[in-house]
């Protein structure tokens, strides 16, 4: 194996075939390299380099979104109490310690920094990688969606110990964010309860009248004033 991976020696496409489920490897992606490069229905565990400037190497990552048309991204920061006791006061943030995505075809990836602790092996750039996933996202059609989660105690030694399995970060994926309405949202919900008009219906008023909706909800937006309805047919 070390001679193929030098590039002094070679390994027959039925050797190759043999090893890539071993490797988490599709082994159709061997010969048709339009199919994902992934399969696996266990997580994937891998480390993140880093460069010379201590920042993390994020190649892998972009890989994947050129890959994929769909990721889901989970970045996630031990809610440790000696941490947060230490950063109290100071400018200092519970840093990104692993990083979880889910595939179009539900492989599940686990990267962290080679480092154990959460002191030397935060993961650094993570908004510069998330601007470099979006380009690519853009020309290739890929959808992205990340969650921003903070772990106890018992998740974060699994994860910092390798133990960690796919079902650990299947009710991450699963768990539904909270949705913060706002005022005018709060009052239009108040208002259909004062005059007893059924929610269902106004869901049905929107949808029907979804376009001109639309185009009064953007000059709204555009000039801060509530323009004439009777001029869009209400």
């Amino acid at each position: 194996m070390a001679l193929y991976e030098s590039g002094r020696s070679t390994l027959s496409d039925a050797t190759l075939r043999k090893i890539a489920p071993l490797l988490s490897i599709n082994k159709e992606y061997l010969n048709d390299q339009t199919v994902n490069p992934f399969k696996s229905k266990k997580l994937i565990k891998m480390t993140l380099p880093t460069r010379f400037t201590l920042q993390t190497d994020f190649t892998f990552i972009h890989f994947l979104v050129e890959v994929n048309k769909k990721l889901e991204f989970l970045l996630l920061s031990p809610n440790l109490s000696f941490f947060n006791r230490i950063a109290k006061g100071t400018v200092f943030e519970v840093p990104l310690y692993a990083i979880v995505i889910r595939d179009q075809d539900g492989n599940m990836f686990l990267l962290r920094r080679k480092e154990k602790s959460v002191f030397s092996a935060a993961i650094t750039g993570e908004k510069g990688m998330m601007l470099t996933n979006d380009d690519i996202a853009a020309k290739k059609g890929t959808r992205i969606h990340y969650k921003t989660k903070l772990i106890d105690k018992a998740l974060y030694e699994k994860i910092q110990s390798w133990e960690a399995e796919r079902e650990d970060f299947i009710p991450l994926f699963n768990q539904k964010e909270d949705v913060i309405c706002s005022e005018a949202e709060v009052e239009v919900n108040q208002l259909c309860r004062e005059k007893d008009i059924d929610p269902e219906v106004m869901k049905h008023i929107i949808k029907l009248h979804s376009r001109k909706l639309k185009e009064i909800s953007n000059v709204y937006k555009n000039t801060s004033k509530m323009p004439d309805l009777k001029d869009y047919g209400f």
